[in-house]
């Protein structure tokens, strides 16, 4: 039931994304990458999950760095119409970055791996939507990575700089 609930709200997305771009009206899509700012929401007490078997490297990205560019955009027109990834400066795993993390940020926080299958049943047995939601997300993450290219991005709205371990460092517990 969930992952038919998560391809609808995809073909949605897609829907109203096709929507805009016929429609006349200027856009940009910003698609960017994983938040640094996620990492805490995965502690519970003194653990963070690791869902699934993360092997895929993901950009990385700070909200500031995010905001930034976002803002740099409205003052350009070369951004109008345009789908534009965003990625973070640096790639980790899910792990790796979890470790960069816990390290900086929690060192009394451990790392604990639970897989998609686990977390979706324990959703459906305690009806905790989030966690099913969560798992069929991660699932994804486990099975294709990130797509896309952020070239023109940075090319139009600058790069992002901002590292893990110096976020990390500012975010400590």
């Amino acid at each position: 039931m969930w992952k038919r609930l998560i391809r609808q709200e995809s073909r949605s997305k897609l829907k109203g994304e096709a929507a805009l771009k016929s429609s006349g009206v200027p856009y940009t899509i910003f698609r960017a990458s994983w938040f640094m700012e996620s990492l805490p929401l995965f502690i519970q007490g003194k653990s963070m999950s690791l869902i699934g078997n993360q092997i895929h490297p993901l950009h990385w990205i700070a909200v500031e760095d995010y905001a930034r560019m976002v803002a740099k955009s409205y003052q350009t027109d070369e951004t109008l119409n345009k789908e534009l990834y965003i990625f973070g400066p640096e790639t980790y795993t899910m792990g790796e970055a979890m470790k960069i993390y816990t390290s900086l940020a929690a060192p009394e926080v451990k790392i604990s791996p639970i897989s998609t299958k686990m977390l979706s049943v324990l959703g459906t047995l305690t009806f905790n939507t989030e966690w099913k939601s969560t798992a069929t997300l991660m699932t994804h993450y486990e099975r294709h990575g990130e797509d896309g290219s952020p070239e023109e991005a940075d090319r139009l709205l600058g790069k992002p700089n901002t590292t893990l371990s110096e976020w990390s460092a500012k975010h400590r517990k």
